[in-house]
This record gives structure tokens, C-alpha cells and sequence, in this order.
């Protein structure tokens, strides 16, 4: 009984380097969607961009992340797996530095959507099967930490690089390239912690069969010499 109970606490243990995992994701995300928010502003001009166009994307692609991460069994059981949210925020990189390349107004805000369908998608996914209080507020301040961060330290690289040879058209561009290198980095924490907690369950199993073997084959033995 004993071993059975400290197995189950190892276990439960193991999982909070998957929550560690989820809350870094939960990061990044909103990171870049608000640090795509700003530059879009600073490029307005060049691209064409509007407060109000650059709100209602986030605001869309926010609502089919959610929709998606949150309620689409399919796509969610897939996003609770390592290499899921691995590839979603390489996709996600991928998709954030397009931003810094692009040359309108309509591809800037394309990308721009699918940035925030992932970044939602994996806030949500995070939920499931059963979400519980203290990990909504937990995810929740991850999450504000990532747009302050991108506030505080992303519109002041830009105003930093304005005031170079650069100037302003090609600062926004140069500003840009932090949140696919945070992406990046997100990925591959989220899933070396991840191997972490496969390793740590894989150990667990392993050595409870082999404190459980030597009692079962001790009973035919126990039989044997009675008989």
C-alpha cells in the first residue's frame, strides 16, 4: 500500500513540469501578440495598418484560438501532447517572423491572425480536459506578464533603433525579430521540460514493476515447497 501511494505522489508530481511547460507557452504567446500590436501601429503608415483593423483581428483570432484550444476535442488532445504544442509555437515563430518581412498591410495582418489563433489555442488547451481555479489564475498571470514584457521592452527597442541610420522603417522590422527567438525558446523549454515528466513517469513505472515482481513469483515458490 505504501508503495502504491508514494507511486501515485511521484506521479503528481511529475506533472508540474507540463504545467511549467504550459504557463512558458501561455508566455510567449501573448508576448508576441502584443508586441506585434505596437509595430503594426509604428508601420501604419507604410502598410496601411489602423488601430481599429489590427484590434479586431486579435479580437477574431483570439475567439477561434479559444474555440478551438478549449472545445475542439480533437484539436486539444493534440495540443496536450509535447511535440503538439512544440510544433504550434515553431508554427507560431514561423508565422511572427513573417511580420518583420512583409510589405502590406493585408499579409501583416494574415499573419497576425494566425499568431493569435495559436497563442489562444494554447492558452486553452491548457483547460482540459478540467479546468480548476488556481490554474486559470496561475496561466492568466503568466499570460499578463508576457504583455507587459512586450510593452515595456519591445516599443522601446523600436525607439532605440529610430533613432539610428535605420530610422523608423526599418526599426519596426529590426524590433520584430524578439518574438519569434522567444517563440523559439518556448518550444524547446516546453518540450525538454516535457521529456523531463516522461522521463520521470517512465522511471516511476519501471521501478514499481520491479518491487511488484519479486511478490508474485513468491507465491508459486511459497506453493511448490508446501506441496
Amino acid at each position: 500500500m505504501e508503495t502504491i501511494e508514494e507511486t501515485n505522489k511521484t506521479l503528481n508530481d511529475s506533472g508540474e513540469p507540463e504545467m511549467l511547460a504550459a504557463w512558458i507557452a501561455s508566455f510567449a504567446g501573448a508576448f508576441t501578440c502584443f508586441a506585434a500590436m505596437p509595430m503594426g501601429l509604428s508601420a501604419g503608415a507604410e502598410l496601411g495598418l489602423t488601430p481599429t483593423s489590427l484590434a479586431c483581428v486579435l479580437a477574431g483570432s483570439w475567439s477561434l484560438g479559444i474555440a478551438a484550444g478549449g472545445y475542439a476535442s480533437l484539436f486539444w488532445k493534440r495540443l496536450l501532447t509535447p511535440k503538439g504544442r512544440a510544433a504550434m509555437l515553431i508554427a507560431a515563430a514561423w508565422a511572427a517572423g513573417g511580420l518583420a518581412s512583409v510589405d502590406s498591410g493585408g499579409a501583416f495582418l494574415a499573419l497576425l491572425g494566425v499568431i493569435g489563433m495559436i497563442s489562444a489555442a494554447t492558452f486553452a488547451s491548457q483547460f482540459r480536459p478540467r479546468a480548476t481555479t488556481p490554474a486559470v489564475v496561475v496561466a492568466t498571470v503568466w499570460a499578463l506578464a508576457g504583455v507587459i514584457a512586450a510593452l515595456g521592452l519591445v516599443p522601446p527597442l523600436y525607439e532605440t533603433l529610430a533613432r539610428t541610420r535605420m530610422g523608423t522603417v526599418g526599426a519596426w522590422r529590426i524590433a520584430l525579430f524578439v518574438p519569434p527567438i522567444l517563440l523559439v525558446v518556448a518550444a524547446v523549454a516546453g518540450y525538454t521540460l516535457a521529456r523531463v515528466r516522461s522521463a520521470a513517469v517512465e522511471t516511476t513505472v519501471a521501478s514499481t514493476d520491479s518491487i511488484d515482481e519479486p511478490q508474485t513469483s513468491a507465491i508459486p515458490a511459497g506453493m511448490a515447497a508446501a506441496a
